[in-house]
């Protein structure tokens, strides 16, 4: 590995101290949005219930995200209170900054101090852009990255002690570990573990030594992987609900990674071109990394090309093909990438900035001799910065939303006018802290009005409604006697909350039955004006609600053991 930079200096680095102000300065504005899409609200909605019941994943979860992120959130609800998503957010961005910090002090054993300073300002900017509800919630894809850049730097130092001829089992163990915690997670991004056997077997290659040398680091690496994989199915597995964890949290999520090629080729493209919009520096960027043959030529040594810089090259193909794999992936899908691109991508742009009009940089090739080539390549890096920045504070929703600011839309979200809010405001003012409510078809409002789901909230939910898993009909069975016994104090029915289009429409006529039955008569709450977002869709990312949402308050005295 290259040390010849690293010094204490970086963390007094202009780069390094720019890119912890953008990363706290970009996301300060939306710490007091109730959340910021659903992947946020459904995430701290389930984890609220399993931190108020202490459930576990398994038993009519219905959804393909493993428990780590359900957990995570679990802890986050116990320590700042059920579904306080101001407390969430402010996390969020210690987060963050905690990331990036680990994203330089590993990077920099790979490019150096002034490259991974560079870097760490790369991705500050370029974590941000694109569809900020997209990037910045503690989403799955966020809680990733700091155990694959732990895992990165814990496979550096296996792969340095095993080329020296050391014991490197201890790093390997760890660099697997990680990575079972992440497919605990995000199965996808999982990846990382071909790319850490990769990198021992072109150490093999290098070394000249039998392929057989491979079976213990591969073997370390596999045991870690298992482990941390247990830690996050095995309460699962010891409640009694090891099949349905593993079903819906690896068997199905791999079925539903697996649609149709040409269908993904397309919305992959696709959202590559969106993510240009936003990112031109970074994606340039890979332009170069993908026809830059003279980056691995002046990154060798007498040895060869340096160990570390390989796996930061191959790990962005790698979760590139991870993205690509999940098919309809978001913006927040390519932060694994952008992470591990932005120290290359900067080791790139001082390759060619260094040496500048010395007979040492133009011999090496590294340095750039026209005047012209440097100012348009200053260009870039401006244009680079300035595009995401400039672009999502007047056109934040990208091409979905061309005209309307960030503020607008979460204004119109959360306005006095959007059912949803009024809704909230009734429910805060009819319940408790501790009270219990339901809402039909979705989790917003757990996070909007902070309360708890009363029953397991994932098999009523909209993701749940548009399946035709065998396993679902005996979840809902399952929900209604729950919704018998726990008597909510509140049930919300949303516009198209439980749509009658999937297999299971007369068992909500059987909740209706329960409502008209147990409920007092619903108030509606409406639009008192047409919004110019509404479209007549679910309440979506860029849509900001239902056209009515109906609530019902338990009545008196009613048992609904009936």
């Amino acid at each position: 590995m290259d040390h010849s930079e690293s010094t204490g200096s970086i963390y007094r680095s202009p780069f390094f101290l720019l890119a912890i102000l953008l990363t706290i300065f970009l996301r300060l504005p939306y710490v007091g949005i109730p959340f910021l899409n659903l992947d946020e609200a459904q995430l701290m909605g389930y984890g609220a219930y399993i931190a108020e019941t202490g459930a576990v994943y398994g038993d009519g979860f219905s959804d393909m995200r493993g428990p780590g992120a359900y957990y995570f959130y679990a802890l986050l609800s116990v320590f700042f209170g059920p579904a306080n998503m101001l407390g969430v957010h402010l996390f969020a961005i210690a987060f963050w900054v905690l990331t990036l910090v680990l994203l330089v002090a590993v990077s920099r054993r790979v490019v150096g101090d002034r490259s991974a300073a560079l870097g760490g300002l790369f991705y500050s900017v370029f974590s941000f852009a694109y569809l900020a509800h997209d990037m910045i919630p503690l989403n799955v894809s966020v809680l990733t990255v700091p155990l694959l850049l732990a895992g990165a730097w814990a496979c550096l130092k296996g792969l340095e002690a095993w080329e020296a001829g050391e014991s490197s089992f201890g790093w390997v163990f760890w660099a697997g570990l990680s990575t079972g915690l992440i497919f605990g997670i995000k199965q996808v991004v999982g990846i990382a573990l071909a790319v850490y056997a990769l990198s021992f077997f072109w150490i093999a290659l290098r070394r000249g030594v039998g392929l057989l040398s491979l079976v213990a680091p591969y073997a370390v690496l596999g045991v870690g992987f298992l482990v941390g994989f247990a830690v996050l199915f095995g309460p699962s597995v010891w409640a009694g609900e090891g099949g349905d964890a593993l079903y819906w949290g690896l068997l199905y999520g791999f079925d539903h990674y697996g649609g149709s090629g040409s269908s993904r080729v397309f919305f992959f493209s696709s959202r590559m071109i969106l993510m240009l919009s936003g990112q031109p520096l970074i994606w340039g960027c890979l332009v170069g990394w993908v026809i830059a043959v003279g980056w691995p030529r002046t990154r060798r040594s007498e040895a060869g090309l340096d160990a570390g810089r390989m796996l930061f090259f191959w790990m962005v193909p790698g979760q590139l093909l991870g993205a690509f794999v999940a098919g309809h992936a978001g913006g927040h899908y390519f932060l694994p990438v952008i992470a591990f691109m932005s120290p290359l991508a900067a080791e790139f742009v001082q390759q060619l900035t260094s040496n500048l009009g010395s007979s040492e940089g133009t011999a090496s090739g590294q340095g750039i001799r026209s005047r012209s080539l440097r100012a348009g390549l200053g260009v870039l890096i401006a244009a680079g910065f300035l595009t995401p920045l400039v672009n999502y504070a007047l056109f934040p929703e990208g091409v979905r939303v061309p005209i309307y600011s960030v503020q607008e839309l979460f204004r119109e979200k959360f306005s006095t006018e959007n059912p949803y809010t009024q809704a909230a405001d009734f429910i805060r003012s009819q319940t408790d802290p501790d009270d219990r409510i339901l809402q039909l078809g979705g989790y917003d409002l757990y996070a909007l009005v902070e309360r708890v789901p009363a029953i397991n909230p994932a098999t009523l939910s909209l993701y749940s409604n548009y399946r035709k898993d065998p396993r679902l009909r005996a979840y809902y069975e399952a929900r209604l006697d729950d919704l018998r016994r726990e008597k909510p104090a509140v049930i919300v029915r949303p516009a198209r909350g439980l749509s009658g289009i999937n297999p299971h429409g007369d068992l909500h006529g059987e909740i209706g039955t329960l409502l008209d039955q147990a409920y007092e008569p619903p108030i509606r709450f409406e639009w008192s004006e047409r919004s110019k977002f509404r479209n007549g869709k679910a309440w979506m990312d860029s849509d900001p609600g239902p056209e009515w949402v109906d609530v019902y308050v338990l009545s008196e005295g009613t048992d609904l053991t009936e």
